[in-house]
């Protein structure tokens, strides 16, 4: 009788249900094994059957236990299921006095220390779940710390661009990247023209906010993939994946030309605005080539850029 019914439960239960219902479902079952156990005592006409109702309790012990039901469903079944059997021993006549006695001892018994037993389980393991909750979010936050810690190390305060730190370990990463894939890799090193005679005319703060809008135009000419960094100072470094000759050159006359564009004042110079000069190196790694080379070389160009008059941009491609 109980069998179709037990495996019914059980099947529901692994498909999965929301937890009120599988929680009243599985206290069913405790309630309805006690009522078959008391009906299949009051049907037998075997002697001594009474006897069976002194195991009727470890039915408690699969529900509160077992099971591990929540509290108040444990509550609820073992009260009802207690009840149920009180009023079977209590109607069974065949069964002698002393032996109600003990099975009404058993139930109960049973019943106080299952529900004892099932209230300190729940509570550790919600505490339990409380503690891991408390570590996980702890652990977000250290995470979260660490990541704001990075960018900012990372970070140049000033302008928000990548900092010298971060540009040396990018450098290795895209040197790497264009070793294994065979493809160049461009490097544009960018001077403010006359920034000492700027900030003397205009005072630190003009030109702080000088460095911060050539900065975002920098970002803004630049394209996807390519590092913007401050070198420091006045002088910023872009770094071009994938550029050719001709990329890079274009790419550094965009440069160019979006920081004057933004028509920044700049009495006593020729042009009457900030401009930038531009040193460009680009090279395939190779054995004869390294970043130390590659970055020289772009300084070298930045030095002929502004031997020739500044506000210009000059480009040397380096041979394996």
């Amino acid at each position: 009788v109980m069998m179709p019914f037990g495996l019914t439960v059980l099947w529901f239960v692994h498909r999965g249900m929301a937890g009120g219902w599988r929680e009243a479902m599985m206290a069913s079952t405790v309630v309805l094994a006690m009522v078959i156990s008391c009906w299949v005592m009051h049907a037998s006409s075997m002697p001594y059957s009474y006897l069976d109702a002194l195991l009727f309790s470890f039915i408690l012990v699969v529900g509160n236990l077992f099971y591990s039901l929540r509290f108040p469903y444990a509550l609820g079944a073992t009260t009802l299921s207690v009840a149920i059997m009180l009023y079977c021993v209590a109607t069974y006549a065949p069964m002698p006095m002393d032996i109600k006695r003990l099975a009404v001892f058993a139930i109960v018994a049973k019943a106080l220390f299952t529900l004892l037993a099932s209230y300190r389980l729940e509570q550790s393991e919600r505490l339990s779940y409380l503690l891991l909750l408390k570590e996980t979010l702890r652990a977000g936050d250290f995470q979260r710390d660490n990541q704001q810690l990075t960018h900012l190390s990372q970070t140049d305060p000033l302008t928000g661009l990548a900092n010298r730190r971060q540009l040396e370990s990018m450098v290795e990463l895209y040197w790497q990247r264009a070793m294994e894939k065979g493809t160049p890799l461009g490097v544009a090193i960018i001077d403010i023209d006359h920034f000492k005679a700027y900030n003397d005319a205009y005072g630190h703060l003009q030109g702080d906010q000088c460095l911060c809008r050539v900065a975002r135009a920098l970002r803004q000419h630049s394209r996807p993939g390519h590092l913007v960094a401050r070198f420091g100072g006045e002088e910023f470094v872009v770094l071009m994946q994938d550029a050719d000759e001709s990329q890079a050159k274009q790419a550094g006359e965009r440069l160019k030309e979006g920081v004057a564009a933004l028509a920044l004042d700049h009495q006593g110079v020729e042009h009457g605005c900030v401009t930038v000069s531009v040193g460009i190196a680009i090279a395939t790694p190779g054995p004869l080539i390294s970043t130390v080379r590659l970055f020289s070389t772009a300084d070298q160009a930045l030095y002929q850029a502004k031997r020739e008059g500044r506000n210009r941009c000059r480009m040397v491609t380096l041979s394996p």
